[in-house]
């Protein structure tokens, strides 16, 4: 793993998943002190958050914020993502488009299936998606 690593000139960013019921374990460590010493950019993601109650999630965040300051790669503080109540997935995924350029890509595609529809709609064509795709817009502001 540390030769791709080394050799991908592709590579931008490593998003690390750590259980937020758990914290960090020895192997994420350690995989966090490879990768600072590569010189590669760092995101961590606390995945399922709602099963930690809220207090002891606070505590586990600050913790892991805390223990990320030792490391000069890491972008920012931990995102915090829950699937099962999605919430976090669209700050994610905002931070996945952003780190690859797309982000801007993303909102002119959605601008331009938002501006076909309503032309649609002004021509009186059928709207199914109509909700879909500006509920999408609205997400990329």
């Amino acid at each position: 793993m540390e030769t791709y690593i080394s050799t991908r000139k592709t590579l931008r960013k490593i998003y690390i998943i750590v259980d937020a019921r758990h914290g960090f374990k020895l192997a994420d460590v350690e995989f966090l002190e490879m990768l600072d010493k590569k010189g590669v950019k760092i995101q961590i993601v606390l995945t399922k958050c709602d099963m930690v109650i809220p207090p002891d999630l606070a505590r586990r965040y600050m913790l892991v914020k805390e223990k990320l300051k030792h490391y000069k790669n890491v972008t920012e503080g931990p995102l915090m993502v829950s699937a099962r109540k999605k919430t976090g997935i669209l700050k994610l995924r905002k931070e996945v488009l952003h780190t690859v350029d797309a982000l801007e890509k993303a909102r002119q595609a959605i601008q331009k299936k938002s501006i076909l529809i309503e032309n649609d709609i002004i021509k009186g064509r059928s709207n199914r998606k109509r909700k879909n795709v500006t509920q999408r817009k609205d997400d990329f502001k």
